[in-house]
């Protein structure tokens, strides 16, 4: 499901671009710069590569949020109840803003 083509490239330069510092990270009230895109909702949780799910993050925060949605799915939750583990929850919502 990942997409290494040319148009999605141009997609992740341009949002960083209008976007600069990690939407988590200003979310808590710091500031970042932003070096990589980030699905909001993983793809493997069911996201899409739609501009609306992608947010500019630090590698910190990516990292961060990982470890999350792996621990997520290492319990086995089906893709539906993402917005009932309030940890993954928060995440998403942060990266929604």
């Amino acid at each position: 499901m990942r997409d290494h083509s040319r148009a999605y490239r141009r997609l992740c330069a341009s949002i960083l671009d209008s976007e600069p510092l990690c939407r988590y990270c200003r979310a808590e009230g710091r500031i970042s710069p932003a070096t990589l895109i980030d699905h909001i909702v993983a793809l493997s949780l069911g996201g899409s590569n739609d501009r609306s799910n992608l947010a500019p993050a630090c590698v910190d925060c990516n990292a961060a949020k990982a470890v999350v949605e792996q621990r997520f799915v290492a319990r086995g939750y089906d893709v539906r109840d993402v917005m009932f583990e309030p940890e993954l929850a928060g995440w998403i919502r942060m990266g929604m803003v």
